[in-house]
C-alpha cells in the first residue's frame, strides 16, 4: 500500500504540473498577443479596421523575426511580413505597440510590437514603395524591403534597408541607431 501511495504522490509532484504547461508556453513561446484598435491602423502590406487581431511570430526561437497577423478567432490569416529586432530599455508589463506619424489620408503605420516582459521587440519592415511614402510624410526613416513575396523562406532573406525622407536607402542599423 506504501509503495502505491508513493507512484501516486511522485506522479502528482512530478508529472501533473506539466500537463497544464503547454497552453501557456505555446503562447510566451510564439509571442502570441490579442490586440484591440479601436480605429485603423496600418501594418505591412494591409490596413487593419478598428478589431481585435491576433499578433504572432512564425519562428520562436530563431533570430528570424516573420510576424504573422491573423483576425480575432485565429481562422483567416490577414498578413505575413519581416521585422527587424528592436529593443527598449526596460521590459514592459503589458503588450506595447508603437506607432509611426500618419498623414491626414492614411491611419497610422505600426512602428514596433513589443510582447510582455520583452525588452526586444519587432519593428516592422513595410514594402519599399509603402516606406518611401510614409518616410516622406513623416519625415522619419521607415524600414523597407523590395521583396514582395508573402512566403517565409522568401522573406528570410530579403534585404531591408532604412528608407529616408528624401527616399534614399541606408542601412538599416543606421536607422535603429539613432532611436531616442
Amino acid at each position: 500500500m506504501n509503495r502505491i501511495k508513493f507512484i501516486a504522490v511522485f506522479f502528482s509532484l512530478t508529472i501533473v504540473p506539466f500537463l497544464f504547461q503547454p497552453n501557456a508556453k505555446a503562447s510566451a513561446m510564439y509571442r502570441t498577443t490579442d490586440v484591440t484598435f479601436s480605429a485603423p491602423v496600418e501594418i505591412p502590406g494591409a490596413v487593419l479596421p478598428a478589431g481585435t487581431y491576433v499578433f504572432r511570430l512564425l519562428y520562436p526561437n530563431t533570430d528570424q523575426n516573420i510576424v504573422q497577423v491573423y483576425n480575432k478567432n485565429r481562422t483567416h490569416l490577414l498578413a505575413t511580413f519581416l521585422t527587424i529586432s528592436d529593443s527598449i530599455p526596460k521590459p514592459p508589463n503589458d503588450t506595447v505597440i508603437k506607432f509611426g506619424e500618419n498623414s491626414a489620408t492614411s491611419p497610422p503605420p505600426i512602428k514596433a510590437w513589443f510582447y510582455p516582459g520583452d525588452k526586444t521587440g519587432r519593428e516592422f519592415v513595410y514594402p519599399r514603395e509603402r516606406a518611401a511614402e510614409i518616410a516622406k510624410a513623416t519625415n522619419q526613416g521607415v524600414l523597407g524591403t523590395t521583396e514582395t513575396s508573402k512566403d517565409p523562406a522568401t522573406l528570410r532573406k530579403a534585404h531591408v534597408t532604412a528608407v529616408t525622407p528624401q527616399g534614399g536607402d541606408n542601412d538599416y542599423r543606421t536607422l535603429l541607431h539613432k532611436k531616442p
